[in-house]
């Protein structure tokens, strides 16, 4: 949980939540609630909230589409597609 008396930032903090979340209690294309939602739930605000799912989002963890939310991403679930990497 996120704890301003830890010494980790506050949006690290948030981003080993959600990806416990995302590993143990969610599947492959579930939308993880939005930023007011989870500024609320978390106590934070959304601009930490922000930081915290770009930096899921660059770790592969979620994909974002404008206007629709955030979503789990299929490469941690293991359904990497590897149709298009090359071989030596």
């Amino acid at each position: 949980m996120v704890n301003s008396k830890n010494k980790q930032p506050l949006y690290n903090q948030l981003v080993d939540a959600l990806k416990i979340k995302i590993e143990n209690e969610m599947n492959v294309n579930d939308r993880l609630p939005s930023e007011r939602e989870l500024s609320i739930q978390y106590g934070l605000s959304r601009t930490t909230v922000r930081i915290a799912l770009n930096e899921l989002e660059l770790m592969g963890y979620v994909h974002r589409q404008h206007g629709k939310g955030t979503f789990v991403s299929n490469v941690i679930k293991g359904q990497t597609d590897l149709s298009g990497t090359y071989s030596f």
